[in-house]
């Protein structure tokens, strides 16, 4: 609708919530909450319906420069079609992060708004640009990113803020902000943050009935996407809130649709439609396809730890519009219990390096090559690499993969993940540049660094490496020489089947290593397969964020693709 894409779920009730996400890195952290509040809600007999901004994630981006008055108009818009789809006669509106300055416009402009939830709102805009700079910062070290290979602006982890809308943010303080009417308030509060209080209580002061819950778990949420924990206990205060304060009624006239018909987002290049892939145990995503005649395979992305199906600096959105204008089709989703897409009953909480995600590609895949009747190629990084090397391993459906920074062929049951993901993918050689480093050095004495933690990362680091090289010449079986087995025969098989495997790498990145693992210095191994190929993107992190690494990214994507066109 009006270039935006919504989460509706479809429930008839007289009061609606309407949710205006966090932007960037926040919003990529807390999408799995806001699918798990649209679920809470759901069950409480409330509607919902859960959006993107224009520019962001599955939107459209505008013409010219994105402000403020966008954000707004399209959450205007969103009210309506939540009216339209449930028959709900008020609205709820919830905004997080710089959504609650969405949420607090929305509620002013709206007659129809009878509710406001706040969750860690963004009080002062100006204060809200200083804070996102600083955690950037720390966000690029983690990356081992420098200041000259990030884009001018506002920036995080990969996301560009519109200058206008950046600059619109810091004109806001909804301290000094016309009062809304008369409202039942909710305020999801982070402890110890000033302005979280402040605002409950110059909402109180206007006039407005608010109440206060804690946002425990907040930094835990919003730490990492990988490492996000959904506070499932915010999830359960805040449906309660809104069941206590707006009992269930009878809803007025309802669009008549099902929920799984939905109108594409069109443009004259391309062709978006949401669709949902096996609905008793659903997963969620985005087809896009070329306005004109799609040619060649259908690329699948998949996700990369339990960064959504946007994909981290919006990277999939990007490279699937690209293709389109190629005249190639993709369709990006999300994974069981990652993103939009529900956790399937009685199965762990844990999907990554399992069989969960390897069985939901091909669930995707039997779907696509009815729908399409094309070939299929999957496209992975990091730990979706490894699920495009298996599932085209499993599936003789797969006819073709393209394997981004693969830090695991094999999965060793035994290895840490946890730990895994605290350090990161680096090679051996990042932590040597980081030890010569002047700042690594500083922070190391002002105890900004967790020294046994590095050293915990860096022995088992090198150890692993020093006994994958020794077991593989120890005349006894051993794991590494298993692995190094299974891997090799999943490589042969890939290569009878004529399956190419296209290999993309960060010059630097422990993917390199772990080619180096299996197939030898200089990766001499790799040249008995024809069907292998191997791309190297300079000046990049694992992550693949500065700019000029993305275009080189999508731009190899598209080169494969466009390859396999007839």
């Amino acid at each position: 609708f009006d270039g935006c894409q919504g989460y509706f779920n479809s429930v008839s009730g007289s009061a609606g919530v309407l949710k205006c996400a966090p932007w960037g890195f926040d919003e990529l952290c807390s999408r799995k909450f806001f699918r798990c509040l649209s679920d809470a809600f759901a069950g409480a007999g409330l509607p919902a319906l859960r959006f993107d901004y224009p520019n962001t994630v599955d939107a459209l981006d505008v013409d010219g420069d994105c402000d403020l008055d966008c954000w707004i108009r399209s959450a205007d818009t969103a009210a309506e079609q939540l009216r339209m789809r449930s028959g709900c006669t008020t609205i709820i509106v919830l905004g997080m992060g710089v959504g609650a300055i969405v949420a607090h416009a929305l509620a002013s402009k709206r007659e129809d708004v009878a509710g406001l939830i706040l969750a860690a709102p963004v009080v002062s805009g100006r204060q809200y640009l200083r804070e996102l700079s600083i955690r950037a910062r720390v966000i690029n070290e983690g990356l081992s990113l420098r200041p000259e290979q990030l884009a001018e602006g506002v920036t995080i982890g990969g996301n560009k803020m519109p200058a206008q809308l950046a600059a619109d943010f810091k004109q806001i303080n909804l301290l000094k902000a016309e009062p809304v009417s008369d409202l039942k308030t909710l305020i999801v509060a982070r402890e110890n943050v000033a302005g979280d209080e402040g605002l409950a209580a110059h909402l109180s002061g206007q006039g407005s009935s608010v109440t206060r819950v804690p946002f425990h778990g907040f930094e835990k949420l919003m730490e990492n996407p990988t490492l996000s924990v959904v506070p499932q206990d915010v999830v359960a205060a805040v449906a309660t809130w809104c069941r206590q304060n707006y009992p269930l009624e009878t809803a007025g006239d309802r669009d008549t649709r099902s929920a799984g018909e939905t109108e594409p987002l069109s443009t004259e290049e391309f062709v978006e439609t949401a669709m949902i892939v096996r609905p008793e145990q659903p997963l969620h995503g985005v087809l896009c396809e070329p306005a004109g005649k799609s040619e060649g395979p259908v690329l699948l992305m998949l996700n990369s730890g339990y960064d959504h199906h946007g994909g981290w600096s919006r990277i999939w959105v990007r490279t699937a519009r690209t293709l389109a204008r190629a005249g190639v089709s993709s369709f990006r989703f999300d994974f069981s219990n990652v993103g939009d897409s529900p956790a399937k009953n009685g199965v762990a909480a844990e999907v990554l390096y399992t069989d969960g995600p390897i069985e939901d590609t091909k669930a995707v895949v039997e779907a696509i090559k009815a729908r399409t009747n094309q070939p299929v190629f999957l496209v992975g990084r990091c730990s979706g690499a490894y699920t495009a090397f298996q599932s085209a391993f499993a599936d003789e459906k797969v006819e073709g993969a393209i394997l981004i920074n693969q830090v695991r062929f094999i999965w060793d049951s035994d290895e840490d993940l946890h730990a895994l993901y605290e350090t990161g993918p680096r090679p051996l050689g990042e932590y040597k540049k980081r030890a010569a480093n002047i700042n690594t050095l500083k922070r190391l004495f002002t105890g900004d660094i967790d020294v046994f933690g590095v050293l915990r990362s860096l022995s088992a680091h090198a150890v692993a490496k020093v006994r994958h090289y020794l077991e593989a010449v120890l005349p006894i079986p051993t794991k590494s020489k298993a692995f190094r087995k299974e891997c090799h025969g999943m490589f042969d098989s890939l290569n009878a089947r004529g399956v190419p495997l296209h290999l993309i790498c960060s010059v630097g990145d422990e993917s390199l290593e772990q080619l180096e693992m299996y197939f030898g210095s200089g990766l001499r191994g790799l040249e008995k397969y024809p069907t292998v190929s191997l791309e190297t993107i300079p000046d990049a992190d694992h992550n693949i964020t500065p700019d000029p690494a993305q275009d080189r990214l999508v731009e190899l994507i598209t080169k494969v693709a466009s390859s396999y066109q007839a």
